[in-house]
């Protein structure tokens, strides 16, 4: 993440995460919220200096930029699930999982919803096979619009959500 003097383009500052792509960044008061691909995570960064205030973790990787209303944050993960972020308290908690992911989530997930600890073994020789079955699993790479407390949202599974 780079924060830069948009008259000068000179740089304010950078925050650098190990491993993982950031999207678009969202603002909440004095805050960036920014979601992690690789790093399964969500961050928190103060706008101001780029000092990380919270990382809360979700269970796989998110693409999708973070959509703000209120004091909340909305983004989708490749487990084909909605998350909320409350970004006063860094509180993540699932709102939405479409009906791929009911169906599919077992394909990366054990019945506790933790990662299967096989997959690197399960998809060693095939990255085109793991594609395959993360979009079976309605992955939501969209950012989410929301409007009159709606969320919209497309999916993997080749579905375009509405939800309350």
């Amino acid at each position: 993440m780079y924060a830069l003097d948009a008259n000068h383009g000179s740089g304010i500052w950078v925050y650098h995460q190990p491993g993982s792509w950031t999207s678009i960044p969202s603002v909440f008061d004095q805050r960036l919220v920014v979601t992690m691909s690789d790093s399964y995570s969500i961050l928190v960064l103060n706008k101001m200096d780029g000092v990380k205030l919270a990382e809360p973790k979700v269970p796989l990787n998110t693409f999708s930029s973070a959509s703000i209303a209120g004091n909340e944050a909305f983004f989708g993960t490749l487990d084909g699930v909605i998350y909320r972020l409350n970004i006063k308290n860094d509180e993540v908690s699932p709102v939405f999982q479409t009906e791929s992911s009911s169906k599919k989530k077992q394909l990366f997930f054990n019945e506790e919803g933790v990662l299967n600890t096989d997959l690197q073994q399960k998809y060693a020789d095939d990255i085109t096979r793991l594609f395959a079955d993360y979009l079976q699993m309605g992955s939501v790479f969209s950012t989410i619009w929301i409007e009159n407390n709606c969320l919209y949202f497309g999916s993997a599974d080749g579905a375009i959500y509405a939800v309350e």
